[in-house]
């Protein structure tokens, strides 16, 4: 299925389309492994990507390893980071 010719069209439109916000989003992401989801909405909202345009972006984001947080769950995440290394601590903070 990757190595589709409608697949790999799409998401070179994609790129196209989303333009230099969406790389500079990704950059960023890339560093910290996550993006929220309003940063994403505000991208492609302004754009009319078709659904194969906006399976490429998902696909994308999956295999950057970069995960898509909702809203809420961003709000509950600490600001400080992690100075704890006891992995059951870290588990119990998580759940």
């Amino acid at each position: 299925m990757a190595d589709d010719p409608m697949r790999r069209e799409a998401s070179g439109r994609a790129h196209a389309r989303l333009g230099e916000d969406w790389q500079q989003l990704l950059e960023a992401a890339e560093e910290s492994g996550s993006l929220r989801q309003t940063e994403i909405s505000e991208i492609l909202d302004q754009r009319e990507l078709d659904p194969l345009e906006l399976e490429a972006v998902c696909r994308e984001l999956e295999q950057q390893g970069i995960e898509v947080i909702d809203d809420e769950r961003a709000a509950r995440l600490p600001l400080v980071p992690e100075t704890t290394t006891d992995a059951l601590e870290l588990f119990l903070r998580d759940a």
